[in-house]
């Protein structure tokens, strides 16, 4: 595997063989992400052939949860905006049915391939250039229209000029790892790392986008922002923007407190993309709270701002300064046990249960986290292993 993916790595290899004996090895490995990388990159370079539509679209419903229903694709084709995977799996799912020549048998109109036809050549889809071409290449060609398959091709170029290529969309993992490795001494090392973090952060984002609401939701317009500020600062910016996209384009239909809160989010992701201080980042706050005329309004960004780990603008004065009561006193005792065990006992209970009736902040349950790996180190004893 290590060959192919080396000589992959380096560019240039448009013959589609080895493209598909490593997407094989990757999908032996499990590693279904990169196989399927893999076999859009064997479509793209070979063509189209109904035996790899359907092994890709295979593995992408098998990635997502999908049933192959003609009405989920229906949806899709037909929704406002697609998450990544959504859009990975619409794409591999009409290459299969052109490859197949069956869309009468399946009812997908021309109408349906109108509009995957649209949703493909726009450069706001999150996918692959490689597999938005084929996908475009199929419907265009299907229909015998080279007329439709210039302008698409324009359109898909200029938004290529003017976003350029996706880091984590359109690179393959082993090819982002693969250049992270030939960096050299510290620069290297701090490439490498970064590289391990898109990976575990595209895996979070990956399981978060799948449940997450699309539209109008709150809760998931703080994911998304969350998300956003994450690929920011490990130097994915452009991931970044498609993530919070949707809720920029709804931002008027939120309450005025959300408002303030995602506009402050926005902000810190420009103040991470710029490196900017402390100092910088607390007259961003400043100005932000200065413009709320509503008291009350104000509060609320206020009482929230503090407990977001991007948002607050300095750090809590002690640990237990902004724990709840009930959990402060519940932390403390942990703190106090001799045995390791039993602070790790207690620290899942802590987490598990609900304070007051309400959930735990993600503040609260890091802070729970930090203090009580803390007091584990510094316990006496741990049990001794036993056999069962």
């Amino acid at each position: 595997m290590r060959g192919y993916e080396t000589r992959l790595a380096e560019g240039g290899c448009e013959d589609p063989e080895p493209w598909l004996e490593l997407a094989a090895l990757k999908q032996q490995a499990g590693d279904d992400d990169d196989a399927c990388a893999c076999l859009e990159s064997t479509l793209f370079y070979g063509g189209l052939s109904a035996d790899l539509a359907s092994r890709l679209s295979s593995l992408r419903a098998r990635m997502h949860g999908r049933d192959g229903s003609v009405g989920e694709l229906l949806n899709l084709a037909t929704a406002e905006r697609l998450s990544p995977g959504e859009a990975s799996y619409l794409g591999a799912r009409v290459l299969e049915h052109v490859a197949r020549g069956d869309a009468l048998e399946t009812r997908l109109t021309e109408g349906f391939f109108q509009e995957v036809a649209r949703c493909f050549a726009s450069p706001e889809t999150q996918v692959s250039r490689r597999l938005a071409w084929s996908v475009l290449r199929a419907v265009h060609g299907r229909a015998r229209d080279a007329l439709e398959l210039t302008r698409a091709k324009e359109r898909l170029l200029g938004g290529i000029n003017d976003r350029g290529l996706s880091e984590a969309i359109d690179l393959p993992r082993f090819v982002r790892f693969a250049l992270a490795r030939t960096e050299e001494g510290a620069e290297g090392e701090m490439a490498r790392s970064r590289a391990e973090q898109l990976h575990a952060m595209e895996d979070l984002w990956r399981e978060a986008s799948a449940v997450i609401v699309p539209e109008l939701d709150a809760r998931s317009a703080y994911v998304r922002m969350a998300f956003g500020v994450g690929f920011t600062r490990i130097g994915s910016p452009s991931m970044a923007r498609d993530i919070v996209a949707p809720v920029e384009a709804e931002l008027s239909v939120h309450e005025a407190p959300n408002r303030v809160l995602f506009q402050l989010y926005l902000a810190r992701m420009a103040h991470e993309a710029t490196r900017g201080d402390a100092e910088a980042w607390q007259r961003e706050v400043e100005t932000a709270l200065a413009s709320i005329k509503d008291t009350t309004v104000k509060y609320r960004v206020e009482h929230l701002r503090k407990r977001s780990e991007w948002l607050r603008s300095a750090t809590p004065s002690s640990a237990s300064a902004s724990l709840r009561p009930a959990l402060e006193r519940g932390v403390a005792e942990a703190e106090g046990f001799e045995h390791g065990a039993l602070i790790a006992e207690r620290m899942e209970e802590l987490l598990n249960q609900r304070v007051d009736q309400r959930e735990l902040f993600d503040y609260e349950i890091a802070q729970v986290i930090e203090r009580l790996l803390r007091a584990c180190r510094c316990a006496r004893r741990w049990p001794r292993a036993t056999c069962c």
